[in-house]
């Protein structure tokens, strides 16, 4: 939770800590992110500075798609840049694939 991300090395600085509790203090703040990095049908992963948003520049974002008919939500894991890549992508695209099943129908 947010409690533990002050004890994570990316957030000894205490902009950067400022920074992300900005961006997760704001819903809409979170939703701009994500929707600027989603792309219709795959996984996006975005490192470090290839965030566009300041607020997470210390951090990945991987995130996916998912539909409810024609409608499109997107599925978003902030983390650090160390995060287990192998591990958090395939669980992000498969909650984005049930999340697409399960509200469809």
């Amino acid at each position: 939770g947010a409690q533990n991300i002050v004890h994570q090395p990316e957030f000894t600085s205490r902009r950067s800590l400022e920074s992300l509790m900005t961006l997760l203090d704001n819903r809409r703040n979170i939703a701009q992110s994500l929707t600027k990095l989603a792309d219709e049908r795959k996984i996006v992963v975005k490192i470090g500075d290839e965030n566009k948003d300041l607020n997470i520049q210390q951090c990945s974002l991987v995130t996916s798609s998912y539909y409810v008919g024609n409608v499109r939500g997107i599925l978003g894991i902030i983390g650090p840049t160390r995060m287990q890549y192998s591990k958090i992508i395939p669980v992000v695209d498969y909650i984005s694939q049930v999340l697409s099943r399960v509200l469809t129908n």
